[in-house]
């Protein structure tokens, strides 16, 4: 009996050492065989550093780790990486291992770390994650046939960390982003029917035709999903998502059919506390919201049903309102009041070029001051159809009053506008001005603005705008900064695109000065200097003049007095051309030594 438990234990030992050893004796073979299931799968170019084997961290599964795994596309994405993980984990049947090269490797768990995922449609309608090789010898039977090739996922638990994924339409200009994506799901996916439990965060990126609609908000879904894998639909259940703070019920299910993809969710706050609305504003935004009073509602609801296909997107209907809310922060004395916010976002005929949004009114009082605007934004995917209207009084004072500021930054003065404008974006990109319809008057009064990016506060002490179909017109303009005054009149052909495009403001103006100090507009600049016969070279520090980069103006200029470095320059007059931060002068003439000079440069 003692040489028997001494045979048996010598056995047991063997075969321990045997497993442990295992997966350093098959590691290449193991290698290969999964490098040649995925490329046999998959119509890419597979690559991966690293495999390495464990049966004893998943037992009675083996855990089988690739590290580096990459994707890479073929033609028409050539070169495209369409997946990359740092680390990839799965859990499978040890024999799975070294079946048939026909025969697939069933996956229990996966977990991916640190992956990198990008999808894209191109302007023909072929996706880069359409990859799957077809079988062109198979012979069609009337029973189906189970084709998977390489891999089976039969998952109980999977995991998807610090992943940045992207997905972009060439076609339709649709562009999402997901960032710091962490992904988790627990369920049964070997049967018909079952509930998987998830668990998602991430920071979304969303934009349309060059708009962005979604800007790094962070989104939070802990969900409850009923799979009907048999017929491919999937059910929300208990469910509750945050778009930042702002928190979200959702019901519906989305399920894949023979032509595409049928959606019918809809969703909804649970609450009606405006302090939603803060929720929604991007945490950059957000500073100081500690011991902040709100009253009245905020609510966000909608439907999204629909077909999507390569033609159609979900009919849309969000609905999100205000009711006369207000907002008070702790430490400051002004409060913002009498908040109103009616706003829709809808499609009616499931065609992406059909959505529109509808700002019915959007309005808040700040002290006895209020402003009011309304909108019409048609044609969200081609030629943006826009018409917006804002009237108003606001006593810019009552903004340090009413919100924090920035370090430094002090505002006053009071701005009264009523404008109504009517325009599409190709006319504005392409400075069609014929087509934009702008009417009515902006005027400025009284305006201080400190910041630290300033060398000397800017006073305006009256600014007027008339605006017409072509031209936007400037008059009465007077200004003071530092030892400068001037006064300006003239005209401004492309104050949308400015506002809507980030084009150069581009205008025609002239302009009066009393005195005109070239130091109230210097700004300090490094520039390298190298000493000479040696190779050593330092920054030097120097002033210049600072021309906004945005500012593209012809300016005819008369100055009674010019200061510049130690000169004092009269009677200065001429032509100026401001183009990509450069000045340059025409025909200017100066007195100066008791003389006159012209000059050019």
């Amino acid at each position: 009996m003692k040489k028997f438990l001494k045979i048996l234990g010598v056995f047991l030992l063997a075969v321990v050492v045997l497993v442990a050893a295992a997966p350093f004796l098959f590691k290449d073979q193991i290698a290969t065989i999964i490098k040649n299931k995925l490329n046999g799968a998959l119509d890419a170019q597979v690559e991966f550093a690293d495999v390495d084997l464990s049966l004893f961290r998943a037992f009675p599964d083996a855990r089988l780790q690739i590290d580096g795994l990459s994707i890479i596309n073929k033609a028409p994405f050539e070169g495209d990486t369409l997946f990359y993980g740092k680390e990839v984990k799965l859990d499978l049947p040890v024999g799975d291992l070294f079946n048939d090269a026909s025969d697939p490797i069933h996956i229990n768990e996966l977990v991916i770390n640190d992956a990198t995922s990008r999808l894209k449609v191109n302007e023909d309608g072929k996706a880069s994650w359409d990859i799957a090789k077809v079988d062109s010898t198979a012979v069609v039977v009337e029973e189906p046939q189970d084709t998977t090739a390489g891999f089976s996922f039969d998952l109980n638990h999977y995991e998807i960390n610090n992943t940045d994924f992207s997905y972009e339409d060439v076609a339709t200009k649709n562009k999402l982003r997901l960032m710091n994506l962490t992904h988790s799901g627990n369920g049964d996916f070997s049967l018909d029917s079952s509930t998987l439990d998830t668990q998602t965060s991430a920071q979304v990126f969303y934009g349309m035709d060059d708009i962005e609609y979604l800007s790094g908000q962070q989104v939070e879904l802990d969900a409850d999903i009923l799979m009907d894998l048999a017929n491919q639909k999937y059910t929300l259940q208990e469910n509750e998502a945050l778009i930042n703070d702002l928190k979200l019920n959702l019901d519906g299910y989305v399920q894949m059919v023979e032509d595409g993809t049928m959606v019918d969710l809809a969703f909804k706050t649970p609450s009606s506390d405006f302090k939603n609305f803060f929720a929604v504003i991007p945490e950059v935004y957000r500073k100081n919201l500690d011991g902040i009073t709100t009253t009245g509602d905020f609510t966000v609801n909608g439907v999204i049903n629909g077909m999507v296909d390569d033609v159609h997107i979900p009919k849309l209907d969000i609905n999100i309102s205000s009711n006369n809310a207000s907002f008070k922060y702790p430490d400051l004395p002004q409060s913002v009041t009498k908040i109103d916010i009616d706003t829709q976002i809808k499609n009616t005929t499931g065609l992406a070029e059909d959505t529109y949004v509808k700002i019915g009114n959007v309005a808040f009082n700040i002290g006895q001051d209020r402003l009011k605007g309304n909108a019409l934004i048609r044609n969200l995917t081609t030629n943006m159809l826009v018409d917006l209207n804002l009237d108003g009084t606001l006593n810019l004072g009552n903004l340090s009053k009413a919100f924090p500021m920035g370090d430094g930054m002090n505002l006053d003065g009071t701005l009264v506008a009523d404008v109504s404008t009517k325009f599409d974006m190709n006319s504005v990109e392409q400075e069609r001005y014929e087509n934009i319809n702008t009417k009515g008057t902006a005027s400025l009064t009284d305006f201080n603005y400190a910041s630290a990016d300033l060398k000397n506060p800017l006073y305006i002490e009256r600014a007027d705008l008339d605006m017409n179909n072509t031209r936007i017109k400037l008059d009465n303009f007077k200004a003071k900064t530092g030892n400068t005054d001037f006064a300006a009149n003239g005209t401004i052909s492309n104050l949308m695109g400015f506002l809507f495009k980030d084009q150069d403001l581009k205008g025609s103006f002239k302009v009066d000065s009393n005195q005109f100090d070239t130091s109230d507009f210097m700004t300090e600049t490094e520039v390298e200097t190298t000493e000479t016969n040696s190779a050593n070279s330092a920054a030097a520090t120097t002033e210049a003049i600072k021309i906004p980069s945005f500012l593209n103006a012809d300016m005819s200029f008369n100055a009674n007095k010019v200061l510049y470095d130690n000169l004092t320059l009269t009677n200065v007059k001429g032509l100026a051309l401001v183009r990509d931060e450069t000045l340059t002068l025409n025909n200017t003439t100066t007195d100066i030594f008791n003389g006159n000079i012209g000059l050019n440069g």
